[in-house]
């Protein structure tokens, strides 16, 4: 009988044993699923910040291109006007070289433009080609060649003179603008405020601005690919917008905006682990970009037209994910750095065929602060288990214990 009383006691803690080790490996299980899960919301929820981060900031740089847009509009719509009704005003008209006289008298040093200009007046320029003797005109000096240009050219210097009353109000509504000037198909380019003097050989029609603007749909503004200003060196980008009537070109319309300005606006964008924001356009060039700085060197326009992937990622990834941005809900996805997972999400602005990425490290769970409170749980279940295990041996062992001395007892009687 001993024999069995041990054998019985004997079960009891195997069997205490083996569901120690069922419930210690069904709570193992049930962490590993719990931590998957975890894992799968932390990383859903980070990539739906980060989308919802990148939306919010596209929609506040809409608001500021829009802005633009709306302005450069109206002052098309006022140009407009003024070509087809032409009429010439008593405003005084300025040459664009502060050499030649008549000059504006009210001159004064913008270290914004880094050269003199007058806030009250524009400038006009007139293209070698709208002279009648355009060999006489490269080569001999302005006073001697100033009005020798077709009845068009001085048609157009008379009338274009009263967009000043848009121009000033346009360029001190927006403190980022350089330049708001016109370019015309008869070759005269007016630009505000008055300053120069312009290079002879300059010719607006030949200008990337003016040449995007002809190329681009009716009624659209375009913003160009970023390109070095003629006067002052800095790096540009224009919002560009062509002035037709009834299938004739009369010109384009544009202001020029810092760069840096809108740099500015994308710079501060905290974009998380290790990330940040860019902007580029239709072409995939950078518009802005952490790493692609402005120094005060003047820059060449082919150092300007540089690939996103150039500051990026050559990975497929990274092309495919931009290849699909094209709707303004945009994409997300993860993308391969050397190896490195990152989150990539692209938003296309509602202008300009400008697209907003955000790059951030791809989310992953960090474990070590929930695994010691796992581990306790472990521990507490554990010693719960052993005190059951415990209080069963210690009601059972007595009980058979007595039996057992019962049994003797019995025994000897007999």
């Amino acid at each position: 009988m001993k024999f069995f009383g041990k054998r019985l006691i004997l079960l009891l803690i195997l069997a205490s044993l083996a569901i120690t080790t069922v419930s210690l490996f069904c709570l193992w299980s049930w962490q590993k699923k719990n931590l998957l899960l975890l894992e799968k919301d932390y990383q859903e929820q980070m990539e739906k910040n980060l989308h919802e981060q990148a939306l919010e900031h596209a929609s506040s740089i809409d608001i500021f291109l829009h802005k633009i847009e709306s302005v450069v509009k109206t002052t098309g719509a006022f140009a407009k006007k003024q070509a087809l009704s032409p009429s010439s005003s008593s405003r005084k008209n300025f040459f664009h070289d502060p050499e030649f006289r008549p000059a504006p008298d009210n001159l004064e040093y913008s270290s914004k433009h880094r050269q003199h200009v007058a806030f009250y007046h524009s400038a006009f320029k007139v293209a070698p080609e709208g002279y009648h003797d355009t060999k006489e005109y490269l080569e001999a000096p302005d006073a001697l060649s100033y009005g020798d240009w077709s009845e068009e050219v001085e048609k157009t210097i008379q009338w274009s003179k009263d967009l000043d009353l848009i121009f000033a109000p346009m360029y001190a509504t927006m403190p980022e603008t350089l330049w708001v000037y016109m370019g015309f198909e008869s070759g005269v380019h007016r630009t505000y405020p008055y300053h120069g003097p312009l290079e002879k050989e300059y010719d607006p029609r030949k200008r990337p601005w003016h040449l995007v603007a002809q190329d681009s749909p009716a009624q659209e503004v375009v913003f160009t690919t970023p390109f070095i200003d003629a006067t002052t060196g800095k790096v540009i980008i224009s919002a560009v917008y062509k002035i037709e009537n009834e299938g004739r070109r009369i010109g384009v319309v544009g202001v020029d905006i810092l760069l840096e300005k809108i740099q500015d606006e994308v710079l501060a964008i905290d974009a998380g682990d290790a990330g940040r924001a860019f902007l580029i356009n239709e072409e995939n060039f950078v518009i802005a970009h952490p790493e692609h700085t402005l120094p005060n060197a003047i820059w060449q326009e082919t150092d300007l037209q540089v690939s996103i992937q150039k500051y990026e990622t050559e990975d497929n990834s990274f092309r495919e994910l931009l290849k699909k941005s094209v709707n303004h809900k945009g994409v997300q996805g993860k993308v391969y750095y050397s190896n490195k997972e990152k989150l990539v999400s692209f938003v296309p602005l509602a202008y300009g065929g400008i697209t907003l990425g955000l790059v951030t490290n791809y989310p992953h769970v960090k474990l070590q602060a929930r695994v010691p409170f796992l581990r306790l749980r472990n521990i507490i279940l554990v010693g719960i288990l052993a005190a059951i295990m415990a209080v069963v041996v210690f009601l059972v062992f007595p009980w058979h214990q007595e039996n057992q001395q019962n049994l003797d007892k019995k025994r000897l009687v007999l």
